[in-house]
């Protein structure tokens, strides 16, 4: 599974921040959308995520959680993406290390 090309939105409370996992996101060749419609490829769904994830499970959308997408940006020709910040490739090494999504 791979984020480059892919579009992405993302719903719910994110642990690491929208900021970051955008951040993430686009460092690893995704384009990220700022509301589910049918062309979105992955809904990255955090807690109290709510109609977004209805929706995009009705369109048949695949949602992922927010580790998933830690490990979904993280293997980009198996390294963290070179692009990221130090703290949001801080907060990708945490969660893909511990699976805890607790605000770092």
């Amino acid at each position: 599974m791979s984020a480059a090309g892919k579009v992405i939105a993302f719903t719910g409370d994110l642990a690491m921040g929208r900021h970051p996992a955008w951040q993430a996101a686009e460092a690893a060749g995704a384009v990220v959308s700022r509301k589910v419609t049918r062309e979105v490829h992955y809904l990255v769904a955090g807690p109290n995520a709510g109609s977004a994830e209805v929706q995009a499970r009705a369109w048949g959308i695949p949602v992922i959680t927010e580790q998933q997408f830690c490990e979904l940006v993280r293997f980009q020709r198996g390294a963290i993406v070179a692009d990221l910040d130090a703290a949001t490739a801080g907060m990708i090494r945490h969660v893909m290390a511990t699976g805890h999504l607790e605000a770092i």
